[in-house]
This record gives structure tokens, sequence and C-alpha cells, in this order.
């Protein structure tokens, strides 16, 4: 960089960052919120103050900087790394090549050098004008007309892009490192074409060579982009078609649950004919009051809004029946979450029954009991799981560790760490606590726009409560 005053740089530097974070932003269909584009402002020009301080090798405090503007966007906009890395790269690509493009048509209009800058840095403030009026159009449009290039907010529904890690990555790396070079490339564009003479291209000016090398850079920045929307697309369907092959399981796990219940029906319709052919009402009597007490009934689990999650605890019914754990479930709330897929809840809430249903396995008989609850707290949607025993204190702290558990035999110890990632990702919390003789998992979701005025699920439990 130049050696233009402090002032002009710490002002470049604010600039850099809140456009390079709006535009991004936009064009990924996120609205940049003023506040926390001034945050990302300022921790960018703090960023370019050190940086330039220190003496690097060209390109590297380019780098750096690129790398610091995605961190800092991470967690003001609570993005994963990849989605604020595609933000800054989007936002620096565009700024860069604006750069490239008006620079030397700058230089020419005002008939002078970089060399003049340097002795009159006040000439300096003209520069960066026309990439900041164009950036400020691009957002304007985007905005206006809610144009953008791919949708965050669309992803962030199920965002299916992270079930398919490995396939992401590997695309992600390589559309990254050519992003990367497509910057270094203009960098040096700026650099050697704009700025020093050329002695290779005799015939042709280097601003000319310049113009035409942007314009290649222009293109391929382009098809890059569209590779990228055609590599997402694909990973999202792919995904997809992993969700509802998932689906598909669950679906013919309740198909075998229903079979097998109906295949029972027929024995015990078979076992009380005899009796009643035997005329033994009251051994019949016994036997029909004993089976109605132990079947189970589908619309016990239906959870308005979630079709998934009623079939899911149909399923997990009966397990617990064929176990011989009772399992209540109390739905108080119409799920209608926006801000989480079916098959991520169904992860979480599977995860927690699984978990309770094996903590009461080895418990007497009329202590095998887990309860399930559904109800709504202010702006968040609770699921709570709940199981006879307590957890001790140095558990609770480790429990939601990747690779820590209490079971024996072979077991990975990842079912809680996958609740409280899936949770985090999607702004949600898990909780544990011991209420009297019953520990307790909380997951609170906020609801995003989910429907208000709770409808109440069938249930011929709503009434019972859960622990404490």
């Amino acid at each position: 960089m130049l050696p233009f005053p402090l002032y002009l740089q710490l002002g470049f530097g604010f600039v850099s960052g809140a456009l390079s974070a709006s535009l991004g932003l936009v064009l990924v269909h996120i609205f940049p919120q003023p506040k926390k584009v001034v945050l990302t402002g300022l921790c960018y020009m703090v960023a370019l103050a050190l940086v330039r301080s220190l003496s690097l090798p060209f390109g590297v405090p380019f780098a750096i900087l690129t790398l610091f503007l995605a961190v800092i966007i991470m967690p003001i906009w609570r993005l994963s790394l990849f989605k604020s890395i595609l933000v800054t790269v989007i936002g620096t690509l565009i700024l860069v090549l604006a750069e490239s493009v008006f620079s030397p048509l700058i230089l020419n209009f005002m008939n002078i050098n970089f060399d003049d800058m340097v002795l009159q840095p006040q000439l300096a403030v003209f520069m960066p004008l026309p990439q900041i009026i164009l950036s400020i159009i691009i957002i304007f449009v985007c905005l206006k007309f809610n144009l953008h290039i791919f949708d965050f907010r669309a992803m962030g529904v199920g965002d299916s892009l992270h079930l398919n890690g490995k396939r992401l990555n590997i695309v992600l790396g390589l559309v990254f490192s050519l992003l990367s070079l497509i910057i270094v490339q203009i960098v040096c564009n700026a650099t050697v074409f704009n700025v020093q003479p050329n002695h290779i291209f005799k015939t042709i000016s280097s601003a000319t060579v310049g113009y035409i090398t942007n314009i290649a850079v222009v293109l391929l920045f382009i098809i890059i982009i569209l590779l990228i929307i055609q590599f997402i697309e694909l990973t999202d369907k792919e995904s997809q078609f992993m969700i509802q092959s998932s689906y598909l399981d669950s679906i013919e796990e309740l198909y075998t649950a229903l079979r097998a219940q109906k295949h029972d029906l027929v024995n015990h319709w078979q076992v009380l004919y005899g009796l009643m052919q035997l005329g033994d009402l009251e051994e019949a009597q016994k036997y029909l009051e004993e089976m109605m007490g132990k079947s189970i009934s589908s619309d016990n689990f239906v959870v308005t809004g979630e079709p998934g999650l009623s079939a899911l605890l149909y399923i997990k019914s009966g397990i617990a029946l064929s176990e011989g754990i009772k399992f209540d479930v109390s739905v108080e709330a119409l799920m209608d979450q926006e801000l989480i897929s079916t098959y991520e809840l169904n992860r979480v809430i599977g995860n927690l029954i699984n978990n309770a249903f094996d903590s009461v396995m080895n418990l007497e008989e009329e202590r095998r009991i887990v309860q399930l609850k559904i109800f709504d707290e202010k702006d968040k949607q609770v699921v709570e799981v709940a199981n006879c025993g307590n957890i001790e204190e140095e558990i609770k702290e480790k429990m939601f560790q990747k690779g820590f558990s209490t079971k024996t035999g072979k077991h990975s110890g990842l079912g809680l760490y996958i609740v409280k990632e899936l949770l985090e990702q999607r702004n949600g919390l898990v909780r544990v606590e011991n209420r009297g003789d019953m520990a307790v998992f909380s997951i609170y979701i906020p609801k995003g726009s989910v429907t208000k005025g709770g409808v109440h699920a069938r249930s011929s439990r709503k009434d019972r409560g859960m622990a404490g």
C-alpha cells in the first residue's frame, strides 16, 4: 500500500470492511443491519492499521485482512465458517474488481499517476469514490428487487448443506482456492499493468493490457459464481435425497410397528374368542382390560405441524411398550418450526428419548418412566424429556463433550454432542437438571415464524405433567 497518511488508511479500512460485508451479505440474501455493518467496518479498520504497521511480503497483508474479515463476520451475523468465507470472498471480489477497473480510469481522467498521489495524498480521496458508488448501487438494487446469488435464508430452514460434509468440503476447498487465485490475479494486474511500464507488449499499452486482463478476470469470476451455484444445488439435492431416505426408513419402521400391532391384535382376538367359546366370561373380561391398558393409539402422539415427529413418537412408544417402559407424552403447543428441519428435530429428540430409555432399562419396573412434554415459553419452543434417576454434577459438565459416555459396551458418546451442535447451529440451547428424582433434558428452539396460539395435540395423557 502506498504511504498515505494514517487517517486516509483508517478511512479506507472502515469503508472497505463495511462495503465488503454489506455486498457479500445482500448477495446471499441477508439484510446488512447498519449497526453490525458499522461494527464490522471499525474492526476491519483497526486490523488494517495493525497489519499495515508490519513489514510483510506483497500480498500477505491482503490475505490476512480478508481472512480476518471472514472471522469477524462469522460471530457478528452468526454465520457458519463456510457462509462467512463465501460472504467475504464475494464482497471483496467485487470491491477489488471495481478498484482494478476504475483506478486507471480515474488516473487518466485526472491526468495524474500514483506518484502524484504520494506527493498530494488528498487526491487519493477521489480514488475509491466510483467503487463506493457502484457498491451502494448494487446494495440498493439487490434490496429493492430482492436479487441475490445465493439464498442463505432458505438454506437456514434445513441447511441440508451440512449433511453431506465430505463432498461439500471438497467442492468448497476447490472453489475457495479458485476465488483466492482470482483475487491475487486482480491485485497483480492492478499493480503491474496499471502502475509499472510494460516491456513485453510493445505494441499495446500497459493500460490496455490491464483492461483486457481485468475483463477476462471479471468473466472468469462470473463463470465461477455460476459453477458455485450449480455445485451448491447439486449438493443440496443430494442432501435432500438423504433426508428423504431417512423419512422412508422411519415410514418403514412405522409400517413394521403397525403390522406387529395388527398381528398381536389378531392373537388377542383369537384368545378372547377362545375364552368366550369356553364360557369363561370373567377371564375374558380381565384379559380385555389388560389388553386395553397396554395398547397404544396413534392419536396419542399426534404433534400438530410436525407429522415426522408424530411418526417418531409413535415408533418410540412401540419400543417403550416392548421394553416395559411407561412412555408419557404431553403436547401443549403447535409445532410449526421454520428454524430447524424435521430431520434435525427428530434427530435431537430421538437422541434424548433413546438416552432416557437406556437410563431406565435397568431400574425397577415401577420406575421405568420416561416423560416427554412440548410447550411454548415466551419466544421459544421447549421440548422436555425426563426419566427416573438423577445425574451427578461432575457428569453434567462432561456429558455434552464429544466422545464422553457413561454407557458400557461399544458407544461412541456422540448422541448428546450431536444434540448440542445441531441446536447451537439453529441458535437453540440444551440444558440438563435434576427435578426431584427425575433427570430432565430441556431443549429450547427460537420460534421464528411459529404460528401463535398453540393447539393441544390429542393425547390421553395430556393431563399428566412432567416431573417437577
